[in-house]
Formats: C-alpha cells, sequence, structure tokens
C-alpha cells in the first residue's frame, strides 16, 4: 500500500511523519519493537498516558533512539495505523480473483479476514480510539481509506460495474467508510455485539452492491 502522507499539512500534522526510514534489519527489528510496546501501552492506558519514554522502557530502548525515527507519541500511533492499514491492504489485495468469481463469497470472506486480522493485533482497539480521537491522526485513516477506496472502485470495474466515475468512486467511498465505521464500532464496543455487528455490515455490503452487481 502506498505510504500516507501530509506533504501539503500544516507543520503540526507533517510531524506525525517518521524522521528516517529503517534500512537495516536491526533498525526494522528496532522500529518493531518500539510499535510493538506502544501497541501494548495504549491497550493499557490509553492515548493520554502515552508517553515517548513510556515507549522506549517497554520497547528497551534507550529515548535517543525513539527519536531517531519518530519526533513524538503521535508519530508513533499513526506508524501504528500505518502498520494497520498496510495489512488490510494486502489482505483486500489478497481477494481479487475470488471477487471476480463469487463477490458474495468474498464480501463474506473477506470482512471476516480483515476482522480476524484486526482482533490478532495487540491494543487494536486502542488504536483507533485513538486514531478517531486525534484530528492530525484522522487526516492518515482518511487517507488510507482514500486510497482502498480506489482500489475498490477499480475492482468493481473489473467486476462488470458500468457506471459514471464519479458515482462509481462514490459507491466504493461509501463500502470503504461503511466498513470502518462498523468495524471500529464492534472492536470498541463494551456491549456483546461484536459478533451481530459484522453479520449486519456484510448484509449491508452484499445488499448494496446486489443493487449493481445482481
Amino acid at each position: 500500500m502506498p505510504r500516507t502522507t501530509v506533504a501539503n499539512a500544516p507543520a503540526h500534522q507533517k510531524s506525525l511523519s517518521p524522521r528516517k526510514a529503517p534500512v537495516q534489519e536491526r533498525s526494522k527489528t528496532t522500529i518493531q519493537r518500539i510499535l510493538d510496546a506502544a501497541a501494548s501501552l495504549l491497550d493499557e492506558a490509553g492515548i493520554d498516558a502515552l508517553t515517548t519514554n513510556g515507549i522506549a522502557t517497554r520497547a528497551g530502548v534507550n529515548i535517543a533512539s525513539l527519536y531517531n525515527y519518530f519526533p513524538n507519541k503521535y508519530a508513533v500511533v499513526a506508524a501504528l495505523a500505518q502498520r494497520l492499514a498496510e495489512r488490510e491492504f494486502s489482505l483486500f489485495q489478497a481477494l481479487e480473483a475470488r471477487f471476480l468469481n463469487d463477490w458474495r463469497d468474498a464480501v463474506d470472506q473477506g470482512i471476516d479476514a480483515l476482522v480476524d486480522s484486526m482482533r490478532e493485533q495487540t491494543g487494536i482497539a486502542a488504536i483507533r480510539r485513538a486514531v478517531q480521537a486525534t484530528p492530525y491522526l484522522r487526516q492518515f485513516d482518511q487517507q488510507a481509506n482514500a486510497i482502498i477506496a480506489e482500489e475498490y472502485a477499480a475492482l468493481l470495474r473489473r467486476a462488470g460495474l458500468r457506471i459514471p466515475k464519479r458515482r462509481l468512486q462514490a459507491a466504493a467511498r461509501s463500502l470503504t467508510e461503511t466498513f470502518t465505521v462498523v468495524v471500529d464500532l464492534a472492536l470498541t464496543d463494551d456491549g456483546d455485539y461484536s459478533a451481530e455487528l459484522i453479520e449486519e455490515l456484510k448484509l449491508m455490503h452484499k445488499s448494496y452492491l446486489a443493487n449493481y452487481l445482481e
């Protein structure tokens, strides 16, 4: 998945970008330790209690190493959101052949795979809450959704959907945003409705697509 950027954003939003990308395996391992530590701490105490010193201590790295890659704690959370988006994008791409063969089955299997992947990640609910609660981070989320929506629109076109381009893009964006909102609710809901929410999400997607593909 193309990395989301904030090239035209105000300075405070640009500060969410990593200072540099790791090249050596050792550096990549350090980054993963930092991200895993941040996810764990977010899960325990939330975004307000998260600090760069706490992340460095949990990751077992010195604070200078953390600042070598991330300018602040929000940049670390943005990297967590980016990592999640990249996993979602990979799973989405893997479903193309199935979608073109049996789109209903692909919707069911795809939503299950995406939700299962998210649930396997430490602190996912806390990461999603942090993203939604922080204006600077929401931009990253919106950019990631826009990228997936573009891919979804192209997939729908390959599946035979012939409607004007703007409407096709609107349909794909609606499906993508609906997925994000409902899955966020399922992951963060304190009640016991997560399974039902996911089933309703599948039904909504299939009913929506049936208007175009059947």
